[in-house]
C-alpha cells in the first residue's frame, strides 16, 4: 500500500510537470502507465481528453489528432507448462515487432504482462488487431515453447477510457 502511494505521488508530480510545460519530450511509458492505471481518473472534461491527445501526439502514439482515432488495450501473458506466469520485459520487442506491422502502439511491462495501448482508425482496429493478436500468440508460443495468452479490450474513441480497457484486456 505504501509503495502504491509513492508511485501515485510520483505520477502526480510528473503530470504536474507535463501540465506546466516543464517536460519537453514525453517518454511513452510516462504517458501510458499512468493512463492505464487510472491516474488520470475518469473526468468527463473535454479539456482532459484534449490534453491526453496532445500527450499521445508528443509520445508518438498518435501521428495526428483525428476524430476517427480509436484505442484498444492488448495484454500478453506467457505461461509455462504449469500455468505459471513467466512473462518478462524481454518480450516487449517481440510484441512491438508484430504490432508495428498493423497499428501504432506504445508497449510497456505492467503487473507481469506485456501491455500495449493501440491507436488506429476504427476500421483498422477491427480488422488488424485480431490478426496481430493471433500472430503475437503464435510467434511467442513458438519462440518460447510456452503458452501465450493475449487479451484485447473493446475499442474506444476516448483515451480517458483506456484504464477500463486495460482491466478488460487483462481479464480476457
Amino acid at each position: 500500500v505504501k509503495q502504491m502511494r509513492e508511485i501515485q505521488e510520483e505520477m502526480k508530480k510528473q503530470r504536474e510537470e507535463i501540465a506546466h510545460g516543464r517536460v519537453k519530450h514525453l517518454h511513452p511509458n510516462d504517458f501510458v502507465i499512468p493512463l492505464l492505471l487510472g491516474a488520470e481518473g475518469h473526468q468527463a472534461s473535454g479539456d482532459a481528453e484534449q490534453r491526453l491527445c496532445a500527450q499521445a501526439l508528443e509520445c508518438g502514439l498518435l501521428v495526428e489528432d483525428r476524430a476517427e482515432n480509436c484505442f484498444s488495450v492488448l495484454a500478453v501473458a506467457v505461461l509455462d507448462e504449469q500455468g505459471e506466469n513467466i512473462t518478462t520485459r524481454a518480450s516487449i520487442h517481440a510484441v512491438d515487432m508484430v504490432l508495428q506491422k498493423y497499428v501504432r502502439a506504445v508497449t510497456c511491462f505492467l503487473s507481469g504482462r506485456i501491455v500495449s495501448l493501440v491507436a488506429s482508425s476504427k476500421s483498422d482496429n477491427a480488422h488488424y488487431l485480431h490478426i496481430a493478436a493471433g500472430e503475437i500468440q503464435q510467434s511467442i508460443s513458438k519462440a518460447m515453447d510456452a503458452k501465450c495468452c493475449v487479451g484485447v479490450s473493446q475499442q474506444t474513441d476516448r483515451l480517458m477510457m483506456c484504464c477500463a480497457g486495460y482491466h478488460e484486456a487483462v481479464r480476457a
